[in-house]
């Protein structure tokens, strides 16, 4: 059996099996979607066009 745990806001992840072996692997990043970006750039252009109107 092999287990995966990333934690809330931790920067690791850990890698374990059933003879008790463990990795551990630093420096996750998370990474926004592309769809997420995209809504946020849009919006950002529509409040910029809707100020100087």
């Amino acid at each position: 059996m092999v287990s995966w745990q990333i934690a809330a806001n931790t920067p690791h992840a850990v890698f374990s099996t059933v003879e008790g072996r463990a990795l551990l692997w630093n420096a996750i990043t998370a990474v926004p979607e592309p769809s997420s970006l995209a809504m946020l750039a849009l919006g950002s252009v529509a409040l910029l066009r809707r100020r100087r109107r």
